[in-house]
């Protein structure tokens, strides 16, 4: 993702469904800060979408996307209204759903390579 200046201000890291609507109310976006990794929210109506250059645009700084961001072990209430209306005025949009939860992605299942199955051998 790519800030007002045009340069990279993170990574999509997920996406958060309003209920109502069935459309993408926020995409949170990840960064590196330090040693630490950090996450903000970002009405999904204030960001531009370019699949030619494949790069999505918001009109912010990377200062105000700061301002909003949590640690992974500290998320925000998402299906917050109020927690709704202050990413909306942060970025100028209108709030955009209703969102009655939020579930993190799963981490993919670790596998165990099982051994090939020997035929068994005649008696």
């Amino acid at each position: 993702m790519k800030g007002a200046d045009g340069k990279k201000i993170g990574d999509l890291h997920d996406l958060v469904i309003a209920t109502d609507t069935g459309r993408i109310a926020y995409t949170i976006v990840s960064y590196s800060m330090g040693l630490r990794e950090r996450y903000a929210g970002v009405p999904q109506n204030a960001i531009t979408l370019e699949p030619a250059k494949h790069v999505a645009m918001v009109d912010v700084n990377k200062q105000t996307l700061q301002a909003n961001s949590f640690t992974s072990g500290h998320w925000p209430d998402l299906a917050s209204p109020v927690y709704s209306q202050e990413l909306a005025r942060t970025y100028h949009v209108e709030p955009s759903g209703i969102v009655l939860g939020y579930v993190p992605a799963a981490a993919p299942p670790k596998t165990t390579p099982t051994p090939s199955a020997q035929p068994a051998a005649p008696s």
